[in-house]
């Protein structure tokens, strides 16, 4: 993170230039906060692997969803293989 800082001071001094102060101000904002983002994001991911677990489950999708969507597979011919 140490080494995006410069990077990002020297592209927000060149911000307002190129756009508007506020764009710069927002912009340098998203940079500086995304690392913070991602962390509280993915922070559980290593626990995960560590399980065995590769792939999400998507538990967070009900099968209601699931099936509504197998029966559009269904209506759709192009879907379908050949055979």
């Amino acid at each position: 993170m140490l080494p995006g800082v410069p990077g990002t001071t020297l592209s927000f001094g060149n911000r307002p230039f190129v756009r508007d102060v506020q764009t710069g101000v927002v912009w340098a904002t998203k940079i500086l906060t995304d690392p913070f983002h991602d962390v509280k994001l993915y922070h559980r991911a290593p626990l995960y692997l560590l399980r065995g677990q590769l792939i999400d489950p998507m538990l967070h999708v009900s099968e209601e969803e699931m099936d509504a969507a197998e029966e559009l597979d269904d209506e759709d011919p192009e879907l379908k293989p050949a055979g």
